[in-house]
């Protein structure tokens, strides 16, 4: 298994553990108001902490000396870019929440992937296949399906809501291209994931640490307190504990992101957004179906529509059809191609190919073995070939040749003996090259 799988396994699988973490807090520890962003300080400051631990082993295990990394304007503006805008996506979403409702930002959300899509395709010279634009809707697809038929009802300004959404998903799509833009802008040596992780973070440490201090500091009991009392079970013994583990699964889920955009790129990083959907569903029915029923993968609900019971049963198969559908994507486009330019080749006929008048008028063929003397380089190397064909194409002046071999046209560029001096002689050569046709005169 290649590293960049195991890294995109490992994003999925933290991506999955973080739903349930922060269900686990809602049960313990309300968790802390959205407005004191402390959830989002614990996660920057872990993705320090684990960038630096990964640093640490990297030069423990590595006996061998470390060429210093050549850092360029480009790459620091990318690293910066990347930072600000997963900085500002935190505060985007609290605003759209609290503004537009939680239908709005679920909408937006879930069109970060093809947000992405779009961007690497527009501006950054990405290229995706159609088949993997249809997995990329059915992804999309899964994602809002679990959001409707929800009433688009705003909680205090629509415009707002609808604003601070959309730049909430534009920010988060912007921050995938621009991190992959750290690696690729480098001009020597590249830095290592857990360096962009660590440097990244810190920009982000510092901003929510300012913000900490001049507004959660002095709310701590109503933020921070009062909800870890008024939630279902409270425990501040279990509190601590959620919040540790969340904030490490949250460094363990930076640095896979930052080795999976490296190592496999924008666009499947962002579609694996569908793989992690789907394993939360499952496990989050494994793990609080009995005591919250909003977690189950089918409602039981007497109440409940056709729709509504199975509407995360839909959600999973869509998300899972499509990652599987954009993983095959590429080899299912080139095995097609490779077996039409093969039935298009094997059908193709010598006569069909000199026949018509964009070739030569009047004229006649002639077959015979190329004569020693007047052999091309590819004569040489191609002499003794069983089955060889070579039939020679004379008119107005022009000798054309072509050689036939296994059904396949091949090209060649020979020179014929015996033409008439005061005609000129072209050259013709014409390549078969899958579906392509290239003509070169001379």
């Amino acid at each position: 298994m290649t590293s960049h799988v195991c890294w995109l396994i490992v994003y999925v699988t933290s991506g999955i553990a973080l739903g349930q973490l922060f269900q686990f807090l809602l049960i313990h520890a309300g968790p802390a108001r959205y407005d004191t962003f402390f959830l989002s300080l614990l996660g920057y400051s872990a993705q320090m902490l684990v960038g630096a631990m990964w640093i640490l082993y990297q030069r423990h295990c590595s006996s061998a000396p470390t060429t210093p990394v050549s850092w360029n304007r480009r790459m620091v503006v990318a690293l910066v870019l990347s930072a600000v805008l997963d900085g500002c996506t935190q505060g985007l979403n609290y605003v759209a929440q609290v503004q537009g409702g939680i239908m709005l930002f679920t909408i937006f959300s879930s069109s970060v992937t093809l947000f992405v899509c779009i961007l690497v395709v527009l501006f950054f010279g990405g290229r995706i296949m159609p088949i993997q634009w249809v997995a990329v809707g059915m992804i999309v697809l899964g994602l809002l399906s679990t959001s409707i038929p929800n009433p688009l009802v705003a909680e205090h300004s629509f415009f707002w809501g609808f604003v601070c959404s959309m730049l909430a998903a534009l920010c988060a799509s912007l921050s995938y291209p621009f991190s992959e833009q750290v690696f690729r802008a480098a001009e020597g040596k590249a830095p290592g994931e857990e360096t962009a992780c660590f440097f990244g973070s810190a920009i982000n440490v510092l901003a929510f640490s300012i913000w900490t201090a001049a507004y959660t500091v002095p709310r701590w009991h109503e933020s921070i307190v009062e909800p870890l009392l008024h939630s279902r079970q409270p425990s501040v013994a279990l509190a601590v504990l959620g919040y540790s583990l969340f904030a490490l699964m949250v460094g363990a889920h930076a640095l896979a992101f930052w080795k999976a955009i490296n190592k496999a790129g924008t666009v499947p990083t962002a579609v694996s957004r569908g793989a992690q959907q789907s394993g939360t569903f499952v496990v989050a029915h494994l793990l609080f179906c009995d005591s919250d029923h909003t977690q189950c993968f089918n409602s039981s609900s007497p109440m409940a529509s056709t729709w509504i019971r199975w509407r995360k049963s839909v959600a999973f198969l869509l998300c899972c059809a499509g990652v599987f559908l954009y993983s095959i994507g590429k080899h299912l486009h080139t095995f097609c191609s490779a077996s039409s330019s093969s039935e298009k080749a094997s059908e193709l006929e010598l006569e069909d190919v000199m026949d018509g008048d964009e070739l030569c008028n009047d004229a006649f063929v002639e077959e015979s073995p190329a004569s020693p003397n007047v052999m091309s380089d590819v004569d040489k190397k191609m002499q003794g070939t069983s089955g060889l064909r070579k039939k020679t194409l004379r008119c107005q002046g022009r000798s054309r040749s072509f050689r036939r071999l296994g059904g396949k046209a091949a090209a060649i560029d020979v020179a014929i003996g015996g033409v008439d001096e005061s005609s000129p002689t072209h050259h013709v050569n014409i390549e078969k090259v899958g579906a392509q046709t290239e003509i070169q005169g001379r």
